[in-house]
């Protein structure tokens, strides 16, 4: 049995070859095509996940920023409201001296913002006016 197959498919030989020949060539292009196509995917999710990794950390700078900020002129402001308290009579004198009270509670501590820093991976030392490092008489430089 098996040499009658071969003989009917040795009849048929260059067609069937040819109809492999033309179907590996297909299937050749379909892969390049969509390789390709998962090529420029792959690309695109580097890109957008690239773009989320910045914006996460230009978040985090942010806040670091504002926590730094805010330590340094909070305590400037709450001494302005404290002068212009004074001059105030007894009743509008309590309500602004407890919206201060309120306001400084809220005020963070440069040793909080370090804190913050330092949770979200950046460096607080330029936030610093003088880093503990280098505070003093100048030694390491």
């Amino acid at each position: 049995m098996p040499r009658r197959i071969v003989q009917k498919v040795g009849e048929y030989h260059a067609p069937i070859l040819l109809l492999l020949l033309a179907a590996t060539v297909i299937i050749s292009i379909f892969s390049a095509i969509g390789w390709s196509r998962a090529k420029d995917a792959q690309r695109r999710l580097t890109s957008v996940e690239q773009e989320q990794q910045a914006e996460k950390l230009g978040k985090k700078i942010a806040d670091v920023t504002t926590c730094f900020n805010q330590a340094k002129n909070r305590p400037k402001l709450i001494v302005i409201l404290q002068g212009i308290a004074v001059e105030l009579e007894p009743d509008p004198r309590q309500a602004l001296n407890e919206l201060i009270s309120e306001y400084e509670a809220g005020t963070p501590s440069p040793a909080d913002c370090i804190a913050l820093a330092r949770k979200n991976g950046i460096d607080p030392k330029p936030y610093l006016k003088n880093p503990p490092s280098e505070a003093g008489n100048g030694e390491g430089r």
